[in-house]
């Protein structure tokens, strides 16, 4: 995840930059296999309600339990 938003970074300093909503697809596709069962639930999420703060909450939350 930090990569993912160091990359992010590093493109918004060449003045490309990356919807957060995009950022959160990102983040939920690098999930290992072992979160398949989130990443659908993540994914069947609709596209405007997605945040990449949300995505790592969830992900938090998961690794918790």
């Amino acid at each position: 995840m930090n990569t993912i938003h160091h990359k992010a970074h590093i493109l918004q300093t060449f003045n490309h930059s990356l919807t957060d909503s995009l950022m959160a697809v990102t983040i939920i596709y690098s999930l290992p296999k072992t979160y398949s069962t989130l990443k659908t639930i993540l994914l069947s999420t609709p596209k405007d309600k997605l945040s990449s703060d949300a995505i790592i909450n969830h992900i938090l939350v998961e690794e918790k339990s």
